[in-house]
This record gives structure tokens, sequence and C-alpha cells, in this order.
């Protein structure tokens, strides 16, 4: 979806898609190796699960000082990433709204700034119906205990954590679908040398996903520490992912169906 706004797509996307992943990789390989051995080898396994924001708890015991520093952190990490979903979401309704697959509205562009306006407030106000009902749906105790910050910032922080913990597998489905279209693409190559080498590729991609979807979902189904039981936030989040699943799915075959032209020229406008 970025590409159209991207001078050179073809070198800079894939040169941030890389970029992304490695500066990413090694940020959180370093902070993962702090906060294990914050916590200790072992008691990492059974403390740092049961934390929703180990970082701070750590923060409280060895430099209290810095605990507000690392809540500001951990506010700006959610801000980031709220602008990285939304501006992700916006574009991808605006490409949709230009091909039809939702309301011609979303697909116009601001006569003056040529940003798709209309996708961009009607995302907004989608993620803050979603925030509203995440937040709202949830007593303030388990806020708390999630948010890993009692108090007045509670609510943000277990936004983040239940948000980033409901995304998660159905980002990670998605990559696996993904991977899957590759393999199909690779197994259709006339040149079966060369589909081979392709097929390493997508297969390593769909195993990777594959394991991230199992680990986006572990604790949705285990216990933390034993003997804690599971947080209905989480135990609620494979629930609503599936849910989602049927939704979109359901909506692909009405599309596939019932607006066949619509649905054969979908993507066709980034060929």
């Amino acid at each position: 979806m970025l590409g159209e706004e991207t001078r050179n797509p073809r070198h800079a996307i894939p040169w941030a898609v890389i970029g992304s992943v490695v500066v990413g990789g090694i940020f959180y390989v370093v902070v993962t190796y702090a906060t294990s051995i914050g916590y200790g080898v072992r008691e990492a396994t059974a403390e740092w699960p049961g934390s929703g924001g180990g970082l701070s708890v750590l923060a409280d015991r060895y430099a209290p000082y810095l605990a507000n520093w690392v809540l500001l952190a951990g506010g700006l990490s959610a801000l980031f990433c709220g602008l990285g979903l939304h501006n992700t979401g916006a574009r991808t309704l605006f490409a949709m709204g230009r091909e039809g697959v939702l309301p011609a509205a979303l697909g116009r562009t601001h006569r003056r700034h040529q940003t798709p306006h209309v996708a961009i407030v009607a995302n907004l106000a989608l993620m803050v119906v979603v925030a509203a009902i995440i937040i709202g749906a949830t007593p303030q105790a388990i806020r708390d205990a999630v948010g890993a910050t009692p108090g007045p910032l509670s609510s943000g922080f277990y936004l983040f954590a239940e948000g980033l913990t409901l995304v998660s597998p159905l980002v990670m489905g998605s990559y696996a679908m993904l991977s899957i279209a590759g393999i199909r693409s690779a197994v259709r190559d006339a040149d079966q040398r060369r589909s081979m080498r392709r097929l390493a590729v997508p297969g390593g991609a769909l195993l990777a996903s594959g394991v991230a979807v199992f680990g986006s979902l572990y604790y949705c189904f285990t216990e933390a520490v034993p003997g804690a039981g599971i947080p209905a936030p989480y135990r609620a989040v494979p629930l609503l992912a599936a849910a989602a699943v049927v939704i979109a799915a359901g909506a692909g075959l009405v599309l596939r169906h019932q607006r066949r032209a619509t649905w054969d020229a979908m993507g066709a406008v980034f060929e």
C-alpha cells in the first residue's frame, strides 16, 4: 500500500522491510537479554511471563529513579506502534475503497494535500471505538494486572498489551497465508529447478509464521505461573481472532461469488 507514495518503491520498500527486521531483531535480542538477567535465568521462566510489563518491574527493583522514564518509553512505543498501524490501516482502506471492495468514498484523496483523508478519518474513528470497547469491557482490576502499572496509566498500557495480543495471531496468520501463496506460485513455476529454489523462502517463512502464531496464542491456553489462572482478556483472544477470520472469509466468499469483476481486479493497480 505504501509503494505508491514511495520514490523507487522496488528499491526502498525491500530495504525498509529488511532493515526494520534487522534493527528490530537486534533491539529485541538486547532487551530480552537484559530482562532475562534482570530476573535471573530461572526466575525469568516464572516471573517474567507473569508480568505484563517486565521492564517496569525491573526498573522498580534495580533503578527506581528510572521507573517513570521506562513508563515514558513504553508510552512512546505504544504511540509509535499506533501510528504505524493507523498509517497501514488507512492506506488499506484507501486501496480497498478505490478498487470498489469497500465504499468508494474511502478511495477519495484531499484536493490540496493528496492524502486519503476519508480513509484516515474512518480508520482513526474505528481505532478509537475499538479502544473504548476493549477498555470499557474490562474491569479495572484486570486492567491494573495486565497493564502492569496500577493507577491512571493502567488503561493505556492494558490497551497496548491486549491490543498486541489480539493483533499478533491475525498478523502472523496473514504472513502464513502469504507464505502459502508463495509456495503455490513456486509449484506452478514451469522451470522446476527454479521453483525448487524458490520454495525455500516461502517454506521457511511458513515455518517461522507458524511458530509465531503458536507463540502468540500460547499464554491464551497456558498459565504463565502455575495456579495463577489465565486472565479473561487472554482467554478471549482466540475467540475474537477466530471470529475475525470467519467474518473476513465470509465477506471474501460473498465478494468472489456476487461481485466477481471486483474480486478479479483487486490489486491490479499495483501491477
